[in-house]
């Protein structure tokens, strides 16, 4: 069992840096398109060139085709104004055992347990 949580805790850290990795691309997305959130993830599609990024290590799903088929739901319909602590991306369906990583609009990253979901 111990073995087992600190393999969960390396992909749940790998998962965490490809959510920092996506927010880069997000923020080069930005600084290209006067400060506005794109659509979707698919609108990064040209800024990332391995999919991979998309899938939660966690995950038992495949590498997606596209960035939308991933692991990660981003959240739309958010503006320049928006706060930084509000949930920019986040793991889908739960991957993760005790809880879900998230990638907030300041850039800022963290995992949130299942109780505070």
């Amino acid at each position: 069992p111990g073995a087992m949580r600190l393999r969960e805790k390396a992909r749940r850290a790998k998962c965490q840096n490809n959510l920092k990795q996506i927010y880069y691309a997000i923020s080069s997305y930005r600084d290209d398109h006067n400060e506005q959130y794109p659509d979707s993830l698919d609108a990064l599609k040209d800024s990332i060139d391995d999919f991979a990024v998309f899938k939660c290590p966690s995950s038992a799903s495949p590498t997606p085709s596209t960035p939308s088929g991933g692991d990660y739901e981003y959240r739309t319909g958010l503006s320049p104004a928006s706060r930084s602590t509000e949930s920019l991306l986040e793991d889908k369906d739960a991957n993760h055992p005790e809880g879900v990583s998230v990638l907030r609009v300041g850039g800022q990253v963290d995992f949130q347990p299942a109780g505070e979901i």
